[in-house]
């Protein structure tokens, strides 16, 4: 059995709510937007925006006690407080096991002391029938176990099963941890084999059996408490999502912790595996831009995906922006997530070159511009950073924002603020400073034709190395057909380094060929670009 969708009013700080018809009942809440879940859900959202207490609604289901934990303080008369959970799928121990199956529970403010009223409907036939019910009183010692038991009783006729992951505090070492840490020895630095053992030994030596890179001959016996945190968190979690009952429905906060972003999306795709072998529902709050990533939950292997949808929730809203149902390019995902987009690579601004040189030439001439022009200089990998997409491998980008099936790579989802310096080779000539293509076709094209002019730079000569003062032409080799070359003295990166040490005492437009296009102007506006991106 797994939730189909969910939606609730004015519950702890969350603001979102409907008002009270002049009876006091609901008819409000019925028309309120509901969230629809898939098979894996992600909420994202800022601290104190609701996410927990959208898990709690879940997780009640199996801890009763905190269904009165929900409500208000002060509860309003003139505002429905409550929530519904809609079930499909799966058995129930009702009668003709309905389906859509309802969990009302709402916060009846209008009785001394207040009640929480807790309702099992059947909305089949579009008829409300009552199927189970309980009242609560709202004491300040809160349910009783009589009533909590009550409340287990409705759930397991339900043919509901919770499950809940605190966090790396519920790990524990077993068969299922060292399984489960052999399953990512990919991620387990210096570590060559994870060794198996009986659950008598494990009991026994509290170590697990590591042959090390160092000396793959010996295994060596690593007390449980001095195994890395991640590898701990990770594990952990792998062993407790495997041993959870077929069907079930995972309650899962912020997984990424102590993780290293990479080991967070092995993590992803493998409980992404185990919800389909197994059936599962997962809900799982998070911060991580990697959770929040609709393409990290996809599985390695060829078997069918499982549907992936991601919410924002935001305190008066539960937003989805990502799913099987939703049309959302990765821009506005990023957007709507205020995922800034240094949480996806690094740095809030990508710049794109052919090779390695030229981000030396243009980190320089970006240092150099901002000391002549007093601006302070943006930092690499934290303001900004070079992605190298050499050559002919810019036939396997693209940058328009809609994901594609295939090889091909969306630049812009990658990040959405991205700049392409692209060498003019042969594909352009520049007539009277108007930049003219040569070719019929060209993956450069393809890129400059889903950029705005002012995410480009077309290099005015063959390659950025054109730009270079006359001096250095010694270096270079100019054939017939124009192409530059460098020649068998220096590398095209040693060329790099030594005109950088040779300009270090220079002015900054001796930097350059005099009388020439040079790249000042391209220079600057990367600056504000940059610039705009980190505001």
């Amino acid at each position: 059995m797994h939730i189909e969708k969910i939606k609730f009013s004015a519950l702890r700080g969350v603001i979102f709510h409907v008002g009270n018809d002049m009876f006091g009942a609901d008819a409000g809440f019925l028309d309120l937007p509901s969230a629809h879940l898939e098979q894996i859900n992600v909420f994202g959202g800022r601290n104190g925006s609701g996410k927990s207490t959208l898990l709690d609604v879940v997780r009640a289901l199996s801890e009763p006690r905190l269904f009165q934990t929900l409500k208000r303080s002060a509860l309003n008369q003139q505002v429905f407080h409550g929530m519904d959970l809609t079930f499909r799928g799966g058995n129930t121990k009702y009668p003709k096991s309905p389906s859509p199956l309802v969990l009302h529970v709402e916060f009846e403010s209008s009785r001394t002391p207040p009640v929480l009223a807790l309702r099992v409907l059947d909305r089949a036939n579009h008829d409300e029938i009552i199927l189970d019910e309980l009242y609560s009183r709202i004491l300040p010692a809160g349910m009783t176990i009589t009533e909590v038991n009550k409340v287990n009783q409705i759930v397991d006729r339900m043919g509901v099963v919770i499950g809940y992951w605190r966090g790396p505090e519920q790990v524990c070492l077993s068969k299922d941890f060292v399984v489960a840490l052999r399953s990512i020895l990919s991620e387990l630095a210096g570590v060559d084999e994870v060794e198996l053992s009986s659950a008598a030994d494990l009991r026994n030596t509290a170590s697990v059996n590591l042959r090390l890179s160092a000396d793959p001959t010996i295994a060596q016996a690593v007390p449980f408490e001095y195994l890395p945190s991640g590898w701990k968190a990770a594990s952990g979690l792998l062993a407790w999502v495997k041993k959870q009952n077929n069907g079930a429905i995972l309650v899962i906060e912020e997984p990424e912790t102590h993780l290293h972003p990479r080991l967070q999306r092995v993590l992803a795709m493998k409980l992404a595996a185990l919800a389909r072998k197994k059936d599962l529902q997962l809900l799982v709050s998070s911060h991580s831009s990697v959770f929040l990533s609709p393409e990290v939950w996809k599985s390695t292997d060829r078997k069918p995906a499982v549907d992936v949808a991601h919410f924002h929730v935001d305190g008066q809203h539960i937003r989805a922006l990502h799913g099987p149902r939703v049309e959302n390019s990765p821009q506005q995902l990023l957007n709507e997530l205020g995922v800034r987009a240094s949480d996806l690579y690094q740095a809030n601004f990508v710049i794109w070159v052919e090779g390695p040189s030229d981000r030396i030439y243009i980190k320089y001439w970006l240092e150099r511009w901002c000391q002549t022009n007093r601006q302070k200089s943006p930092l690499e990998n934290v303001h900004y950073s070079f992605v190298l997409y050499g050559g002919s491998v810019l036939s396997h980008y693209q940058a328009n924002e809609i994901l594609k099936v295939g090889q091909t790579i969306s630049m812009l989802s990658i990040n959405r603020n991205s700049f392409v310096v692209v060498d003019c080779d042969h594909d352009f000539k520049f007539d009277q400073g108007v930049r003219v293509r040569t070719r019929d076709e060209s993956s450069k094209y393809k890129i400059l034709d889903a950029l705005s002019e002012d995410r480009t730079w077309i290099t005015h000569g063959y390659t950025v190395e054109w730009y270079l003062p006359r001096k250095f032409g010694k270096y270079l080799i100019r054939k017939k057909d124009g192409t530059i070359a460098i020649g068998t003295a220096l590398t095209k990166v040693e060329l790099a380094k030594k005109y950088v040490k040779a300009t270090a005492s220079s002015g900054f437009r001796n930097l350059f060929k005099r009388n020439q296009a040079n790249p000042i102007n391209e220079i600057a506006k990367i600056f504000q670009l940059i610039n705009d991106a980190n505001k």
